[in-house]
């Protein structure tokens, strides 16, 4: 999902117009919306409390893509264990949710993840 994410961003944000950059952009969305629907992440949990971050205060959920990920911030030896969660859960979680908090970090407002499955149960 990181992937096509960083992939679709950054031809979004290139400034260069040439014929067919909307169609790219059109196959790198499809990509991510279904990467993301598709994928499972991994949330950090402490003594059986799921663990969120605040920020401005703001709260959020920090989910990973990996293990490697996870314990660039929340490291197994420092009591932190890991549970599935999945990207449709994500969407319906009382909070927003940041993916990779210890490296590209990436904000998943809950409305963006809604509608991401919106348009992901349309084309299927």
């Amino acid at each position: 999902y990181m992937l096509a994410l960083i992939k679709f961003q950054q031809e979004y944000h290139w400034r260069m117009n040439y014929e067919g950059k909307k169609a790219k952009l059109r196959s790198f969305e499809s990509a991510m919306i279904n990467g993301f629907c598709e994928s499972t992440f991994l949330q950090p949990v402490k003594d059986g409390v799921v663990q969120m971050i605040e920020k401005d205060a703001v709260r959020f959920f920090p989910v990973f893509t990996d293990d490697v990920e996870k314990e660039k911030a929340y490291k197994k030896s420092d009591g932190y264990e890991t549970i599935e969660i999945s990207a449709r859960e994500l969407a319906d979680a009382p909070a927003d949710s940041v993916i990779n908090v210890g490296s590209i970090a990436f904000r998943m407002a809950r409305g963006m993840a809604k509608q991401m499955f919106a348009i992901y149960e349309k084309d299927k």
